[in-house]
């Protein structure tokens, strides 16, 4: 199984937190950039993107007022590395050969992601490797 030719990139990691603030400082220590903090009303979380020369990029993720898909995730783990994220040319195909190999499960559809530029974000069980965020490339 050959999945070169996906040209699957990699993006981040998501680290879904808590209380973003014991990581923010924990990350600003380390020399990470932490950009803006956004709502994302579609997935119901707050992001925050970490970045930092030549080492991979971190995005915080918590909890809004409303129900989330990671409020459990949370309540059993408040901070944890939960998913890695990959930049593909077209989410579609990337989805089509996953599932032609019996190994991923996409969660929901893919849709704009506010954190990215509204660039389409879908989330997929792959077996072997557990959630990964698909973000499609401009």
């Amino acid at each position: 199984m050959d999945l070169n030719e996906l040209n699957m990139q990699f993006h981040h990691y998501g680290l879904a937190v808590r209380d973003p603030s014991i990581s923010r400082t924990w990350l600003v220590n380390l020399g990470y950039h932490l950009g803006e903090e956004i709502y994302d009303p579609i997935q119901k979380v707050y992001l925050q993107l970490a970045e930092r020369i030549e080492t991979p990029r971190i995005e915080l993720v918590w909890s809004g007022n409303e129900k989330s898909p990671i409020d459990r995730w949370i309540k059993a783990h408040p901070q944890n590395f939960y998913h890695i994220c990959y930049e593909v040319d077209d989410i579609d195909i990337v989805v089509d050969k996953l599932r032609s190999l019996g190994r991923a499960m996409p969660l929901g559809n893919a849709v704009p992601a506010i954190l990215f530029e509204e660039r389409l974000v879908l989330f997929v069980y792959i077996e072997g490797l557990g959630l990964v965020e698909l973000l499609e490339s401009t």
